[in-house]
């Protein structure tokens, strides 16, 4: 067991030895440690879910959003969005391409990755 634990001395044996024996335990069964570690981490997830409660927020959170990317308006489906994004949204783009960033629209792709790569100032900086 000496040769598992760190050289410098500074080791608390109470915190090693459970991983410790859950190494030999794995190795005997002929298990993989990696595996294994997965498996111990879900089942204390698993525990963890069945104890917490969800929040207020939790049905809102988990229902599908249909808004529409443009104007804002709430839909019931997503087939009624993309027939009001296609037809119906005042707010909509004229040209099939603009600039995520600053709204300029382009009419072909290519300018607008042009203007994406070269002139955008409302670009955020790379880091």
């Amino acid at each position: 067991m000496k040769r598992t634990l760190p050289r410098s001395g500074a080791y608390d044996l109470d915190s090693y030895l459970p991983e410790y024996l859950w190494r030999q335990l794995v190795r005997r069964q002929g298990g993989d440690h990696f595996t294994s570690f997965l498996a111990i981490i879900a089942e204390k997830k698993l525990r963890q879910d069945a104890d917490e409660e969800r929040s207020e927020f939790y049905e809102d959170i988990m229902e599908p959003n249909h808004d529409c990317l443009y104007c804002g308006y709430h839909m019931t489906s997503a087939e009624e969005s993309r027939r009001h994004i296609q037809s119906d949204c005042p707010d909509r783009p004229k040209w099939d391409h603009s600039c995520l960033f600053c709204g300029l629209e382009f009419p072909t792709e290519l300018g607008l990755i042009i203007h994406t790569a070269r002139w955008c100032k409302d670009k955020p900086k790379k880091k």
